[in-house]
């Protein structure tokens, strides 16, 4: 359970939350803090701080191990056309593992028309963790590279009523110390209805193929999503 509050001025966004976690060991409480400061219509910078961080594998919380994490980040936008963001990710758990992540990930614009969008999009991420008897997913090093494209296309609009779907598909490499290297793909297809700035619901199925210390995995998702603002 999560609760919280956020505080939007010119250049400078806020938010602070608490959390109830439960996960077989009783209640555990958390927070998190993060700030987000738009330099000028291109520039932003950002940062969060969390205790029992949201980031932690479900496999290390079955064990009983949580993480405290930090996050800094900032983000170049051009326009909706064109976005580049560069993230430093530090978490510290509680078995006395230290993970270090570098992301960066950018997004461009192919095709625009009225009622569809077409991004090409890419991501790099590196990790490192000190300690590889840990009983989650816990690679020394590894490295994601990961290309994508998607397309959003408006199945209905009237005003500020929206409907649409939207597709991806990504095929990319990930290399892991020990383990060498593999494929990585992913396709999602969803549906999103929203209106008037209000409401907006939407609907996801995810598909994934990639490696885990060298056995490689397939999973689904399908995931649900409601918003409502007062």
């Amino acid at each position: 359970m999560r609760a919280g509050a956020e505080w939007r001025g010119r250049d400078l966004t806020a938010e602070a939350e608490l959390s109830l976690n439960h996960y077989g060991f009783g209640v555990r409480r958390g927070a998190r803090v993060s700030l987000a400061y738009d330099v000028d219509d291109h520039w932003q910078l950002g940062g969060e701080a969390a205790l029992r961080s949201r980031d932690t594998p479900l496999r290390a919380l079955h064990h009983g191990i949580f993480s405290n994490s930090l996050l800094g980040y900032v983000r170049w936008r051009e326009s909706e056309r064109r976005e580049w963001r560069l993230s430093l990710a530090p978490a510290r758990f509680s078995d006395g593992n230290d993970r270090l992540t570098v992301v960066l990930a950018g997004s461009e614009r192919l095709y625009t028309s009225p009622h569809v969008k077409v991004d090409l999009g890419l991501e790099l991420a590196a990790s490192r963790n000190t300690r590889t008897d840990a009983p989650y997913f816990n690679p020394r090093r590894d490295f994601t590279f990961l290309p994508s494209v998607t397309v959003n296309h408006i199945l209905y609009r009237r005003y500020e009523t929206v409907w649409e779907q939207r597709a991806s598909v990504a095929l990319g490499s990930y290399a892991q110390r020990g383990f060498g290297s593999g494929a990585v793909g992913v396709v999602s297809y969803g549906q999103r209805y929203r209106t008037r700035d209000v409401f907006e619901a939407g609907a996801t199925l995810v598909g994934m193929t990639r490696p885990y210390d060298g056995t490689r995995e397939r999973e689904w998702r399908l995931m649900f999503d409601v918003i409502y603002r007062f």
